[in-house]
């Protein structure tokens, strides 16, 4: 009977148990491995209220901090690209990512730097990832439509397509040309 009841409450406790986190980068690993051999400085911007409302329109939402780092990865004077870091909500617990864009705009390749749910891990995997690599503001990022959902992982790539996205429309206001 001993053991029934161990057995029950090592049920109970595993069902019960809070959300875990794996940490698969830091924000200076993704840096690196971005971009290896440029200098990277991180910039802090802050949208005035202009670029607030244009970013929101363009994004169909609120949920923009007014302001963001932003780290900028440079070979001599030239920009290679920039890198936005920034939390998406899962189903409990945040989710931080990495975008990478282009001096042109576009997505270079986007990564999962901390994963604190229980499920939806796949977000992670390379085939989904790589739906977002050429995508600019211009482009929809619609899950479900030109980005191909994960069965059971919903929520977590839903928050991913939304936060590229508003990566993109940050981006825009500070380096693209606003529309």
């Amino acid at each position: 009977m001993s053991r029934f009841f161990t057995l029950i409450f090592s049920i109970l406790l595993f069902l019960t148990a809070p959300a875990w986190a794996v940490t698969y980068y830091t924000p200076q690993e993704v840096l690196a491995l971005f971009y290896p051999k440029a200098v990277i400085q991180m910039e802090t911007k802050t949208l005035t209220s202009e670029q607030l409302t244009r970013a929101k329109t363009a994004l169909g939402r609120g949920g923009i901090s007014k302001t963001w780092s932003i780290h900028v990865a440079k070979i001599g004077n030239q920009v290679q690209g920039y890198v936005l870091i920034d939390n998406v909500p899962g189903r409990e617990r945040p989710i931080t990512y990495a975008v990478n864009i282009a001096p042109d705009g576009k997505v270079r390749a986007i990564e999962v730097l901390v994963y604190r749910e229980n499920y939806g891990a796949q977000i992670k995997n390379q085939a989904f990832r790589k739906q977002f690599v050429g995508r600019k503001m211009s482009d929809t990022l619609t899950l479900g439509q030109d980005i191909q959902n994960i069965s059971g992982a919903t929520i977590s790539a839903r928050s991913i397509t939304v936060g590229v996205k508003r990566a993109l429309a940050v981006w825009q206001q500070f380096y693209g040309s606003p529309q």
